[in-house]
């Protein structure tokens, strides 16, 4: 039908089913794929040790070093910085 350009989708009542939505959306990764140098924002974080250092949701980190054959990675908070262990890293989730 007309105006039922290339991927809108359905029409279905007063809604579009289908189409573009969620494109461009990015999941969160762990702290472990963080590149150093750029910034991030902590979407999710279990371990209470490093929210109190103030590494919880909401808050802006960047990463100072990760090299994968070290057993840990160095982040920024602020002006403090921090070290944190691969494991704990993992179940850090950041966008």
């Amino acid at each position: 039908m007309f105006g039922m350009g290339k991927g809108l989708g359905r029409r279905r009542g007063n809604r579009i089913h289908g189409g573009r939505h969620g494109r461009g959306r990015r999941a969160p990764v762990n702290l472990n794929g963080a590149i150093p140098g750029n910034q991030y924002i902590v979407k999710f974080n279990p371990d209470k040790k490093t929210i109190e250092m103030g590494i919880y949701a909401g808050s802006i980190i960047s990463v100072q070093k990760n090299e994968f054959d070290d057993p840990n990675i160095i982040v920024a908070v602020g002006e403090s910085r921090y070290i944190i262990p691969r494991k704990t890293a993992e179940q850090i989730l950041i966008k």
